[in-house]
């Protein structure tokens, strides 16, 4: 998880120190609207990205795995399973169905 966050966050920092041309041709231009819009679409892509990787961390940790059993058996179930399912982020993003839970 670490090395994934680690490059994530690499290859924003890049993106940034190129100072994307679009970027800068929008406030060359005046257009402040399209800058702030381009440059908060980055940091929620981000958002998304790190999200991801945690979440993805978190599904596979057996530390979770207990805590559902604990929760399973408070309600009576004898066997809990694991199941693909869509999630989506405070940012609107929903995720495609295995991209939370791959490694």
């Amino acid at each position: 998880m670490q090395t994934d966050l680690i490059n994530i966050v690499e290859n924003y920092k890049e993106g940034l120190l190129e100072l994307n041309p679009d970027l800068i041709s929008y406030l060359l231009s005046g257009d402040i609207h399209s800058f702030e819009k381009e440059l908060f679409q980055s940091c929620l892509d981000l958002y998304n990205q790190i999200a991801l990787i945690i979440l993805s961390s978190v599904t596979q940790s057996k530390e979770l795995k207990k805590k559902a059993q604990i929760i399973g058996q408070k309600k009576g179930l004898k066997e809990i399973r694991e199941s693909e399912v869509k999630l989506q982020l405070k940012t609107g993003y929903i995720s495609q169905d295995s991209e939370v839970t791959k490694n």
